[in-house]
């Protein structure tokens, strides 16, 4: 693994060797990112680079990282814990200037049977979640053994990005994603136990509240997004636990998205927490024709993504906006994820830019 590490690495040095697209000076630092939906090679952070994206929203799974059931080590590269695929993918980013933003979503075998099933029913599932953000915060965050240990040898001459962002789940008011149904206390418990396993690790680290989008489907028994915010929100010292909210306003115009954000804002008025960042963790549009949802075509997709993130940029203070992530990275090979999912890339299956690649690129770079 090693030596595949080091044969990637060099690479992208070679990919590497153009300057980086300049960020916008009226926003701050890693505000403009993508989301994966796929493995990436060096060529990917080649063109993440060239567009000037500055984060990258991943899925950690524990299930693919803890196999067994045991303590994880965060030193150690292979153990109870593999964390191998993660390491490449972090160390790859961070030597292109993009920064991990990584999502933890679903729980592994000995944990239970759903992968979406939240680990909070016994304290058995409850220490081994916390156990795990442990690992993976001391591993990745600020002064983390990957940046110690691991990372000068596998990307040498490159500056090290640790987390700074660590978001809790993954649309959890929807039931495609918290079994056997989605609950706001539920949610609001698990936000609660990651918060403070989060920030007794590493008290500066930023916990984001899961991005939501307005209105899941009811026959999937989803839960709007107001009321998901509103009742997690009330879980009594709720506020201890986590420091930023996470938005996916998906909506076929921009009218529908700055509604959604209208939802969101007021809720977090309510309850106190108006002055907390807001990440827009998932926005998109698809390159694919109508009548797909969201599907726009590729001219489409590129006007809506410059006209949303410019509707961001606008409100960017009035909205406490931190940042922003498109909704994906790449095409898929085949529709497996969603109907939108499949065509919702910058770049195509096989990395050919679209027009919304460019799109995002030009913005990066004002």
């Amino acid at each position: 693994m090693k030596r595949a590490v080091a044969v990637l690495a060099a690479a992208f040095c070679v990919a590497a060797a153009a300057p980086a697209a300049a960020s916008a000076a009226t926003v701050p630092k890693d505000f403009y990112g993508v989301v994966s939906q796929g493995e990436l090679a060096p060529y990917d952070a080649y063109l993440m680079q060239q567009a000037g994206v500055e984060t990258l929203r991943f899925h950690f799974d524990w299930r693919n990282i803890q196999p067994q059931p045991g303590r994880c080590q965060a030193a150690a590269e292979l153990g109870v814990c593999d964390w191998r695929i993660i390491d490449y993918g972090v160390g790859l980013m961070a030597a292109a200037g993009v920064r991990a933003f990584p999502f933890f979503l679903n729980v592994p075998w000995f944990v239970d049977e759903d992968s979406n099933a939240p680990p909070i029913h016994s304290k058995e599932d409850r220490l081994a979640w916390q156990g795990f953000l442990a690992a993976a915060v001391q591993r990745y965050g600020k002064g983390g053994e990957y940046w110690k240990r691991y990372f000068p040898s596998q990307f040498p001459g490159y500056r090290a990005r640790p987390v700074t962002h660590w978001e809790v789940w993954n649309e959890p008011s929807d039931g495609s994603y918290w079994r056997p149904k989605p609950d706001a206390g539920e949610y609001a418990r698990l936000l609660e136990l990651s918060g403070r396993a989060i920030h007794r690790e590493q008290p500066s680290a930023d916990v984001v509240f899961a991005g939501l989008f307005g209105t899941p489907t009811e026959d999937n028994n989803g839960i709007k997004a107001f009321n998901f915010y509103r009742k997690a929100f009330a879980r009594p010292g709720i506020g201890k636990y986590f420091d930023d909210v996470g938005v996916h306003p998906y909506g076929p115009t921009l009218k529908r998205v700055q509604t959604q954000m209208g939802w969101v804002l007021e809720e977090m008025k309510n309850a106190g927490f108006a002055d907390r960042d807001i990440w827009i963790t998932e926005i998109a549009w698809s390159s694919s024709e109508p009548p797909t949802i969201l599907g726009v075509g590729p001219e489409g997709q590129a006007r809506l993504l410059t006209q949303s993130f410019g509707l961001f940029k606008r409100m960017r203070e009035e909205w406490n906006i931190a940042g922003l992530h498109w909704y994906a990275w790449q095409d898929l090979e085949s529709q497996r994820l969603c109907e939108f999912c499949y065509e919702a890339g910058l770049v195509r299956f096989d990395r050919s830019q679209k027009p919304a690649y460019e799109a995002f690129k030009a913005i990066a770079a004002k």
